[in-house]
């Protein structure tokens, strides 16, 4: 047998199932939201119908449980609410499941057991029949014990079971365990226990129009009693000496599948226990109608421990609580590391835009050189738009900053204009343009340089 494998799991294995289910929530739950806002959560149990997942909040780290749809190949999530995530001793889950255990697996058998109809009564038109189902007591065959807590217990077993014509035959049973609608003759709709006599008394609607006339027919002769019934359910209990006999105690009857009618009840009733059917059919070979038939005490206790388990939060077991920390510590490595790259790269984008900003500020330093050289200013001048430029990148900028200088500059020197009568400059217009550029220059020795003194 091959079977194809995909990555690291088999298609349709549980492996497979988890990684289906951990990508879907990742997916639904992205790290970070539209608006750029973290939010770290991921899955650490999954069962059939939710998973619990840790939140990293602010407060620290957070259980919520997630009710999980599957349709088909998706898988969604809906429905969180937190839950608390509780150390459960060993010895406590053990005992626990011993008493379970014990209660589950308890001796169970299949049983058929006989009654005459002696003590049953027809309405007149035939509709309604009341019958004894079952007594307290040793069955005629003296193969099984029915304590009267059993019997008493019967009543809600028993009551809306359907009644057939005759049992199934072995390989009827096997072929169509849940009976033919052709066999079908009526319905228990009300069940009793009658303690004076210890039996469970029951009333039946005849459905079958033949069956009901053939019911009118024997109550109107007085022959009502050569008509039995025989029951078909599941009882549990356990070998032992009873009055005397060493027999199979039933304590509780666990699952009824039938109350049928039979043409040969015997006197005071018959015992007939099928030995195929001494023991109960294997729960893996049971469908789940099947096993909610025969195994209704199964199914009510994982229905009440699931209820427990989303009431009460999530109890678990020292080495699910350490292969939960394991993977908690494994996401939260996975974190981790993911943060680191998100920082390297972040660092890395810094530091690419300055280098970029560097280069572009190299290029602008360059550019703006060349404009203070052309400008043919004076040498303090210069040295002074040098300096006062040297952090500018802007290239227009610092242009527009030369030439608002240079205007200056030649509105303060007079370059162009005659002094006097052509001769040089007075002695007080000398000393008017020097105070002018310290202004300007904040250098007095500078300013002397840049009037010639």
């Amino acid at each position: 047998m091959f079977i194809q494998l995909t990555e690291r799991t088999a298609p349709g294995s549980l492996e497979d199932f988890q990684q289906r289910v951990n990508a879907a929530f990742r997916a639904q739950f992205p790290t970070r939201d539209e608006q750029g806002e973290y939010h770290y959560r991921y899955v650490v149990a999954t069962f059939d119908s939710y998973v619990i997942a840790v939140h990293d909040t602010a407060e620290g780290e957070q259980y919520f449980r997630y009710d999980m749809a599957i349709e088909g190949e998706d898988i969604a999530f809906s429905n969180p609410q937190q839950v608390e995530l509780r150390y459960v001793p060993i010895e406590a889950v053990a005992e626990a499941v011993r008493i379970r255990a014990q209660r589950v697996s308890q001796p169970r058998q299949q049983m058929r057991e006989t009654q005459a109809l002696a003590e049953a009564a027809a309405t007149d038109d035939g509709a309604t029949l009341t019958l004894t189902v079952i007594r307290a007591g040793l069955n005629v065959a003296k193969s099984r014990y029915y304590t009267e807590a059993a019997v008493q217990g019967g009543a809600a077993i028993f009551r809306g079971l359907k009644m057939y014509i005759d049992h199934q035959t072995r390989a009827e049973e096997q072929a169509r365990p849940e009976g033919s609608l052709k066999d079908w003759a009526a319905v228990i709709t009300e069940t009793a226990y009658d303690p004076a006599t210890k039996s469970l008394r029951a009333t039946a609607k005849l459905i079958d129009p033949d069956f009901k006339a053939k019911v009118q027919a024997l109550a109107a002769e007085g022959l009502l009693g050569t008509l039995g019934v025989s029951i078909r359910a599941v009882g549990a209990g356990e070998q032992a000496v009873v009055e005397g006999v060493n027999t199979f105690r039933v304590d509780e009857f666990v699952s009824g599948i039938s109350v049928d009618f039979v043409t040969e009840p015997g006197a005071g009733g018959q015992a007939l226990l099928l030995e195929s059917a001494t023991e109960e059919p294997g729960l893996e070979a049971l469908t789940l109608p099947q096993l909610r038939e025969r195994r209704p005490d199964l199914v009510e206790a994982i229905r009440s421990e699931s209820k427990q388990s989303k009431e009460a939060g999530v109890e678990i077991t020292q080495e699910e609580y350490d292969r939960l920390k394991a993977q908690e510590a494994e996401a939260r490595s996975q974190k981790e590391r993911a943060d680191a790259a998100e920082a390297a790269k972040a660092a890395a984008e810094s530091a690419l835009e300055e280098s970029k900003a560097a280069a572009a500020k190299a290029a602008a330093q360059e550019s703006i050189r060349a404009l203070i050289a052309e400008s043919k200013l004076p040498e303090p001048s210069v040295k002074h738009l040098t300096e006062a430029l040297k952090d500018e990148a802007d290239v227009e900028k610092a242009k527009a900053a030369i030439e608002s200088h240079k205007t200056l500059v030649a509105s303060l020197t007079g370059k162009g204009a005659v002094a006097g009568n052509g001769g040089v400059a007075s002695e007080s217009a000398s000393q008017s343009l020097e105070e002018s550029f310290a202004t300007i220059l904040g250098d007095p020795e500078a300013a002397k340089s840049a009037v010639g003194r």
